[in-house]
């Protein structure tokens, strides 16, 4: 007889067995009555004390304690994953269920507004449900290095388009400053740098979100330069302009804080690779 069953016990799925295996299991004891059982044609996992094919036609006249399939038990094909709560409810512990959800499920809303949705399908399993969760916070590192490339990206374009309207300003109506043709020129100079500065904030917040490990890896490096810049700043500054010095503090502080969210980011692709598939396809496509 092909082997085509499946049964939970103890929260783990076992199969596939063939049915006469089952039916062994029935009659030595090893499959219990409130094991759930499930194969192709059957819409859900159902009371193993309840199959009459399992149990022999005694079973639904005098089926044994009912009590829920273990929680998010993953069943072979499009089968639901836990026994339908209007089977279960009639002997199992109403601790089990909070309107018509399993425990794990429960436990999790508790507090939350109930669910109004479908709560008669669970795809995912305990484990999955641990990848899927470990999988986010993998994720958060990756994409907090691109929210601040955003943010300096922002604040970059702020500067540039301030720093353009001066500079147009002073090379068409002239007198804006002091400095003449050659102050126009620096300003149009830190113009060209901070709109290098904006391209490189974009391109690498894009493909950090990506997960491609060589952005964040460039901001760690740029971000160490200017932490190692600012420290030599200050020694300089130490010998006579104290406001230089407490300006230079502060920018090494966040070029430093700016590097750690860097590399907290690089170290985290791989092991954000290494994650199911599933898991990557949902969460970004959750746009996280």
């Amino acid at each position: 007889m092909a082997a085509t069953w499946f049964y939970m016990q103890d929260s783990k799925r076992i199969g596939p067995v063939a049915l006469e295996h089952l039916k062994q299991m029935a009659a030595d004891g090893t499959l219990r009555r409130e094991d759930t059982v499930w194969t192709v044609g059957m819409n859900q996992w159902t009371l193993a004390g309840q199959v009459p094919v399992v149990f022999g036609a005694s079973a639904v006249a005098a089926p044994a304690p009912i009590a829920p399939a273990p929680v998010g038990a993953a069943a072979p094909l499009d089968a639901p994953v836990f026994a339908s709560p209007v089977v279960a409810v009639a002997a199992a512990p109403v601790s089990y269920y909070d309107g018509g959800l399993p425990p794990r499920a429960a436990t999790t809303l508790r507090g939350h507004a109930r669910p109004t949705g479908d709560t008669g399908d669970w795809p995912l399993d305990d484990t999955r449900v641990a990848q899927f969760a470990e999988a986010v916070k993998i994720r958060r590192k990756v994409t907090g290095a691109a929210q601040l490339y955003r943010g300096l990206l922002l604040l970059s374009t702020i500067a540039l388009v301030i720093i353009l309207i001066e500079a147009v300003g002073a090379a068409l109506f002239g007198g804006w400053g002091s400095g003449g043709p050659w102050a126009n020129a620096v300003m149009f100079g830190m113009a060209g740098f901070l709109g290098g500065f904006c391209a490189l904030y974009y391109f690498a917040s894009r493909a950090t979100m990506r997960a491609k490990r060589w952005a964040p890896l460039t901001m760690l490096i740029l971000f160490v330069l200017a932490v190692a810049m600012n420290l030599l700043s200050i020694a300089v500054a130490a010998s006579g302009r104290p406001e230089q010095m407490v300006s230079g503090i502060i920018v090494t502080i966040l070029a430093a804080i700016f590097a750690v969210v860097s590399w907290n980011s690089c170290a985290a692709i791989p092991r954000w690779r290494a994650q199911p598939a599933w898991c990557q396809e949902l969460i970004v496509k959750s746009g996280q």
